[in-house]
Order: C-alpha cells, then structure tokens, then sequence
C-alpha cells in the first residue's frame, strides 16, 4: 500500500494558478445548473443538494459532475504537458457524455441510498456517516469515467479498487473534498447577499467554480498516483 503524497496538494493549487482554465467547464456547469434549479425548483440547489430521488435533483447532479469531468481531462492535460487544453478536454467529454452521465448516475444512486440507509438507523447523524462512507469509497468514479475510460456503472467498481489500493490517499482526497464543499457554504455562500441577489448569485458561482476546478486538478493527480487503469492509462 502506497502512503499520501501530501505535496500534490500544494503543486496542484501551483497548477491551477498557472492554469485558470481549467475553472470554466465546472463554472458554465453551475451556472446552468443554478438557472436550472431556480426554473424548475424555485431555488438554488448544489451538488449536495441535488442528491436525492428526484429528476431535476438528478439532471442537476449529472450537469455538475460533466462540467467536473471535463475539468478532470483538462486538468490530466496540465499535469503531462503543463497546459491545459480545454478544446481536446471538451472533444474527448463530449465522447464520454453517456459514460460520464451514467457513473454520474450510478454515484448519485449509490450517496443517496446510503443517506436513506443511514438515516432510517439514525437519524440525521446515521445519515452522514453513511453519505460520508459511500463518498469515500466512490470518491474516483467520476474520474474513473472521465479521464480512465472507465464504461459507465464499472467506474463505481474501478473506484472501489483504487480505494483498496490506497485507503490512506482516499481518506485524504475525501476529506479535502468533503471540506471543500462544505465549508463554503457554511461560511462564504451568503456573504455577497449585502450587495444584492445578483451579486449573491455569481460570488457564490464562481467559488464553486474555484473549489471544483481544484478538485479536478487534486482528483486527476492522486487518481493517477494510486493505481493503474485497465481501460485507459495516460
């Protein structure tokens, strides 16, 4: 078993900067699927929110996790050749659409049983430990699928096994991802509402765009450093 290689944090940020691009797929992402959710929801729903039964929850998750695939093929393009090529990322996504839909799909599935699993047993808190387990375990579908070449429903599976090749890295990559999407929502979303709902809206669309563009280039670099992909290996 590998350890964590706790230096692609900082690298990874280093990448991002030099590397801004890699930003724009998951803020058009968010941007539409913030439209979305006022349309047809009433309201704004985050990729947190958006797991759950419902059809617009699910269209909205799986408009979030393409924007946040093709993030990931960018991003893999910056760690080889130190540029990200956002015109090839969008190619080669929109090849994997149905691919990256259905693992999309499939990890929405997966987070949402173990909510209503979790929280039948215990409420609130049950429901958490569960979300936060099944989280950790498919934390590399989405890459798996978009960057691996990992057909659909098989990248849950890919991903348990980069898990058990490297459950400290995982533990690591899900902990960072839990925080960063929950803690902007606990302490920045909000703050731009002094300045009104339309400088509320695009503050709190662009640090999505900030935290997922991160995430991309982090996800891409431990996904990579962790195992090796029987379908594709960049």
């Amino acid at each position: 078993m590998r350890g964590v290689e706790l230096g692609g944090y900082g690298k990874a940020l280093g990448l991002l900067i030099t590397n801004p691009v890699v930003i724009l797929p998951p803020l058009l992402a968010d941007l539409t699927a913030k439209l979305l959710s006022y349309a047809l929801l009433g309201g704004p729903t985050g990729l947190i929110g958006s797991i759950s039964g419902g059809l617009t929850s699910l269209l909205i998750f799986i408009i979030e996790c393409f924007g946040f695939g093709v993030a990931m093929i960018a991003a893999s393009y910056a760690w080889r050749m130190g540029r990200a090529r956002i015109d090839v990322a969008w190619d080669d996504a929109r090849r994997k659409l149905g691919e990256v839909a259905m693992a999309a799909l499939g990890l929405n599935f997966a987070l949402w049983i173990a909510s209503m699993i979790g929280g039948f047993l215990v409420p609130f808190y049950g429901a958490l430990a569960l979300t936060a387990l099944a989280a950790y375990f498919f934390i590399y579908t989405l890459p798996a699928a978009a960057v691996g070449g990992t057909p659909g429903f098989a990248a849950l599976g890919a991903s348990v096994d980069r898990v058990r090749a490297n459950a400290p890295a995982a533990i690591v990559l899900t902990a960072v991802s839990v925080a960063l999407l929950v803690l902007p929502q606990q302490f920045l979303f909000g703050w731009a509402s002094q300045f009104g709902t339309l400088a509320e809206f695009a503050f709190e669309t662009v640090v999505t765009a900030v935290v997922f563009g991160y995430l991309a280039v982090v996800t891409v670099r431990v996904y990579d450093d962790n195992a090796y992909s029987y379908w594709r290996k960049y």
